[in-house]
């Protein structure tokens, strides 16, 4: 039994190294490519589901899921979550095998001529 627990729990310790090792390149990737971009860690703690990473790039923003492969399972409200923003701003699922597809998404969002949420004077 103890030796079952230590697997378990030195495995789960690996994935979670593996996911926040991941999770410290990409954000060194963000702020490269997106110079003078903030890149907020959010608490799963605070709000259930919450993307791991809000990243804040001139008047745009996204939601950022980090998971450490393309086949790990979403936590209940991920969905939600990813959903919300992309229909306010910009929202994805980023693994090793899609990193670059989503910075190049980031990219050609974050030069969108989207204009700004609040109404400008007339």
């Amino acid at each position: 039994l103890s030796q079952t627990f230590l697997y378990l729990s030195l495995e789960r310790y690996t994935m979670s190294k593996l996911e926040s090792q991941f999770q410290r390149e990409l954000i060194k990737k963000i702020l490269d490519r997106f110079p003078g971009a903030f890149v907020l860690k959010n608490d799963p703690e605070h709000v259930s589901g919450i993307p791991d990473l809000t990243v804040f790039y001139r008047r745009y923003w996204c939601w950022l899921e980090v998971k450490r492969s393309k086949d790990e399972p979403k936590q209940p409200n991920q969905d939600f979550y990813i959903g919300y923003a992309n229909d306010w701003a910009l929202g994805a699922f980023v693994h090793p095998d899609n990193v670059e597809e989503v910075l190049d998404v980031m990219e050609r969002a974050f030069q969108a001529d989207w204009g700004t949420c609040l109404s400008q004077p007339e």
